[in-house]
């Protein structure tokens, strides 16, 4: 149930690269494979049985990249606060039904990566896939998926 961010698929390679956090500055750092223009991941094939809600570990980025008229085509999912969430949607981000959003203000705090975690619906159950999109008002920070983990009741 649980998934690192190298075993998520990028929902495009826009200009996909793989980043160290920025923190600690001693010690292990996260690393996160992002597309900086479509910050957005699919968890395949996940296997929903008795599945109730998803923890997700996130950090933020400073957006230093010099990417000329790309920076024009950034996508993002329209937020619902100031500092933005994650949207988990069901099979598609497109043209899927949302799931869960996970409010990115308490790790928008943190240097380091922070772990989010929010209930899911009972229409969760027959996904076929999770989709993980970034909904911000702007691009910095780049906000990126450590990892994600399903969870069940007790």
């Amino acid at each position: 149930m649980f998934r690192h961010e190298d075993e998520l698929t990028l929902c495009s390679a826009k200009l996909a690269i793989k980043l160290d956090d920025d923190w600690p500055r001693e010690g292990e750092r996260a690393n996160f494979l992002v597309d900086i223009v479509k910050p957005c991941w699919v968890y395949e094939a996940p296997a929903m049985d008795g599945v109730t809600g998803i923890k997700i570990s996130v950090g933020n980025l400073p957006y230093n990249f010099q990417i000329g008229d790309l920076i024009e085509q950034v996508e993002l999912k329209e937020s619902q606060s100031e500092v933005g969430e994650i949207v988990v949607y069901k099979d598609s981000c497109d043209t899927g039904a949302e799931l869960a959003r996970l409010p990115l203000a308490e790790a928008a705090k943190s240097f380091g990566v922070t772990t989010l975690e929010a209930p899911l619906p009972a229409e969760a159950a027959d996904a076929q896939s999770l989709c993980f999109h970034v909904a911000a008002h702007h691009y910095e920070p780049l906000w990126a998926l450590d990892w994600v983990t399903l969870t069940r009741s007790e």
